[in-house]
């Protein structure tokens, strides 16, 4: 690829943003509607090179599991479908001087993507409530303590946008925010006060096939079997697993008990967790419905 150049649209709307604001910064309002509207529209150039980048996104995929199992690693590739609309690095993502809210987009790719180490601690984070803490730190690390901490058994790697469930899909999408309830950083006391104040932004089309990676090393998979020692705390820690993981609870202690070689209940331990994750939605306003993924049969 030296010497290679690449179109990036991407990089051109921002050079373009800027260069307007140099000529005339007391316009910024306006150049920053403008670059909201004008970031809807798709050119046919940059429908080919969003084609083209969905392509390599596969290819990158494949080949950094193909890597970790030439190292050694068990590696997991899963494929989900964005089933609602995705937003992602919203508090500090690319954008978000010129929208307001931001969106995680790769640097190479100029794809939007949920960043590994986000869905590492979503995963993690759910363990702590099935597993209990000191599961989840055996499963996937911990740091300080009087061994100075441990790596974990799984790694994550980002998770990009492959191509589209359906054909016709798109990759961006428009999407509006309206925070009613706030001037000048505070909350407004009383509802005839409040004022709409609508901030279009960029955030992900549903429809889009990502594709996952991680990956469990066999070492570490048996050091952490052996200090859970085949028990687990948190909810799944009672013998009837009642409440809303039951289900959850049942595979997890079927797994535990499974007499497969270590990297293999541990992986499809960390299956049971992600695809839990996954199906509820993460990241930014998963409470209100989005980044909610299905489960792909094998590679679309």
């Amino acid at each position: 690829m030296m010497g290679v150049k690449v179109a990036r649209p991407d990089y051109d709307a921002v050079r373009r943003f800027v260069e307007k604001l140099l000529e005339d910064p007391s316009a910024e309002s306006k150049v920053l509607r403008e670059a909201a509207l004008g970031a809807l529209e798709y050119s046919e150039d940059v429908k080919r090179w969003l084609g083209w980048a969905l392509e390599a996104a596969r290819g990158v995929v494949g080949e950094v599991a193909r890597g970790y199992a030439d190292a050694g690693y068990l590696a997991v590739r899963l494929y989900y479908r964005l089933v609602t609309p995705g937003l992602v690095g919203a508090g500090g993502g690319l954008l978000k001087p010129v929208f307001e809210v931001g969106l995680s987009i790769h640097p190479l790719l100029g794809l939007p993507y949920y960043p590994g180490s986000g869905l590492k601690g979503a995963v993690r984070a759910l363990a702590e409530v099935v597993l209990g803490e000191e599961a989840a730190a055996a499963v996937f690390g911990y740091t300080g303590g009087e061994g100075g901490g441990l790596a974990g058994a799984v790694v994550f790697e980002d998770m990009l946008p492959v191509g589209c469930f359906e054909r016709g899909c798109s990759v961006y999408r428009g999407l509006v925010i309206a925070p009613h309830y706030h001037r000048d950083g505070r909350p407004v006391p009383v509802e005839l006060l409040a004022v709409p104040q609508p901030v279009p932004h960029l955030g992900v089309e549903e429809g889009l096939v990502f594709g996952l990676v991680y990956a469990v090393h066999p070492v570490r998979a048996r050091i952490a079997l052996e200090r859970l020692g085949g028990s687990v705390g948190g909810a799944c820690g009672g013998g009837d697993g009642q409440g809303v993981y039951g289900g959850l609870c049942e595979q997890v202690r079927g797994l535990l008990s499974s007499s497969r070689r270590p990297e293999e209940r541990l992986a499809a331990l960390v299956f049971v967790l992600t695809n839990a994750v996954l199906s509820q939605g993460i990241a930014a306003r998963s409470t209100k419905g989005y980044n909610v993924f299905e489960l792909l049969e094998g590679e679309p």
